[in-house]
């Protein structure tokens, strides 16, 4: 073969020497056969892998699933004992985990398969796979494709094989989103639970699972007069009266997923985007969203003009929240709940501490469908949550004492704080056996935080005087807690000046 080559360059040289011009114009077509020779052993592969072989394409681009079926096979290879062939390998972190305000707790560090071939055996048949980058097309995400080929001039392999590694619905779990810059995050599956696990008050337990039933079973309905298959529920309320746990435990109950969107980190398209990205059936969580964005707040009625008749028109918010991406206005939160693309199949929950303070723009009726105020636990509530969490054994001892109004966070915490000894319960919470009554209500003191101090003077059974404090109120809470002393005792609570 050298020496062919070096008589071949002898020969040219000759040549260039005797006619120059037919030398160049000769070298040209010498290198473009060059070239063709050296394409024809990839040109018969790409025919014997047309002719002999199937493949599947699979990447994480997309927000439909596919990013899922994605790295459940990335899992699967990994995992399998083929992986320690592969030569390419890339390493990553993946989040370990979420705390109770879904903030990432640390990252694990992972082995997957890189850039490249790479091949494995299932069921005695041979698999090689190729994996390559993809545009971002702007997008922070690193997204791959990757694809699978064997021999077969069908698919029914290909098939079989998908099923070892596809995603496995536990249909026994309840996931939780977080929308995270241009996608859904995973954050944890959490155990089912019914709605009548929740400690609340049966009539308004009954009038919220009445409604929904109703969605749920009426789509039919829905369709046949032009209405968009979505329910909207406003649940207002103080600060730790259990509003997002009651959309947990609903969420569970109809065994849909949650999406919980950010308003604050959120600007007009990316939450056009994210809506519209939720799978059919599921449930959207928006907390906090007065005290979120200043885009939702009320809007100051016009000093000039013509005469106020209370009414403001939909136009976007004046204060939008800015960010380098854009902005989030009043206009774009209700164009992307309500707007000329419906959303379709999902229940959407926003949460508030202050209902007075959004716009009524937002909640107006027929944009939100349903409002519910999510109070004070009761006494009587406060026992029944004490029994279901100390046993049914000390329920009647609990019913021996009354209790102040309090948010369900209160009777967590106290929980939480004695989980062996339900006496600490009672004491934490305030409670007062009923066999004492009231005979004097000292002046309530409000202190600089805002915390209110109660101090009633009580007798027992024997006619003994105790002093008992109360404390840890705060200072909007006057109405709440007067009436429960008044409820006791016929005498009048003096107010601090």
């Amino acid at each position: 073969m050298v020496d062919t080559i070096k008589e071949f360059m002898a020969y040219y040289n000759a040549l260039l020497k005797d006619n120059p011009s037919l030398a160049i114009i000769i070298l040209p077509v010498i290198g473009y056969m060059g070239y063709a020779v050296r394409s024809i052993p990839g040109k018969i592969w790409d025919a014997l892998k047309g002719g002999l072989c199937t493949n599947l394409e699979i990447n994480n681009a997309g927000f439909s699933g596919d990013d899922e079926q994605f790295d459940c096979f990335m899992r699967w290879f990994s995992q399998s004992r083929w992986f320690k062939f592969s030569r390419s390998i890339y390493a990553g972190a993946r989040f370990a985990g979420y705390d109770s305000s879904y903030k990432r707790t640390g990252y694990n560090t992972i082995l997957g398969p890189g850039n490249g071939w790479h091949f494995f055996f299932h069921n005695r048949r041979l698999y090689w796979f190729h994996k390559s980058d993809l545009e971002s097309s702007g997008s922070e995400k690193l997204k791959s494709r990757l694809k699978i080929y064997t021999f077969g001039k069908t698919n029914l392999k290909i098939q079989e094989f998908i099923k070892e590694f596809e995603p496995k619905v536990e249909k026994e779990k309840l996931y939780i989103y977080q929308w995270r810059k241009d996608e859904w995050a995973k954050i944890r599956s959490i155990e089912p639970r019914k709605l009548d696990c929740l400690v609340m008050e049966e009539s308004l337990r009954s009038k919220i699972t009445k409604h929904l039933d109703h969605y749920v079973t009426s789509k039919d309905w829905y369709s046949s007069r032009g209405l968009a298959y979505k329910i909207t529920t406003l649940l207002k309320g103080p600060p730790g009266t259990g509003k997002t746990s009651l959309v947990k435990a609903i969420a569970s109950h109809y065994e849909r997923s949650i999406y919980i969107v950010d308003l604050s980190s959120v600007v007009d398209q990316a939450l056009m985007t994210a809506l519209h990205s939720v799978p059919a059936g599921s449930v959207v969580l928006m907390e906090d969203v007065d005290a979120a964005t200043r885009a939702v707040s009320t809007r100051q009625k016009p000093k000039t003009g013509s005469p106020s008749d209370g009414k403001l028109s939909e136009a976007p918010s004046p204060t939008p929240i800015a960010s380098d991406a854009g902005f989030l206005t009043l206009s774009g939160i209700l164009n992307a709940l309500d707007g000329i693309v419906p959303l379709d199949d999902l229940m959407v929950f926003m949460t508030t501490n202050h209902a007075d303070r959004l716009d009524p723009a937002l909640t107006r009726k027929s944009r939100v469908d349903l409002t519910y105020e999510i109070g004070y636990m009761t006494s009587d509530l406060v026992v029944e949550y004490g029994a279901r969490s100390y046993g049914e054994e000390f329920r009647q001892a609990l019913q021996d004492y009354e209790f102040p109004d309090l948010p369900a966070c209160d009777a967590q915490a106290a929980f939480k704080e004695n989980p062996q000894l339900w006496g600490g319960y009672v004491k934490a919470l305030g409670g007062l056996p009923k066999s004492m009554q009231l005979t004097q209500v000292e002046p309530v003191t409000v202190l600089g935080d805002g915390t209110v101090v109660m101090v009633t003077g009580v007798v027992d059974d024997q006619g003994r005087r105790q002093e008992i404090q109360l404390n840890a109120y705060p200072s909007s809470n006057h109405q709440v807690r007067e009436t429960w002393v008044e409820a006791r005792t016929p005498v009048a609570l003096k107010k601090a000046a």
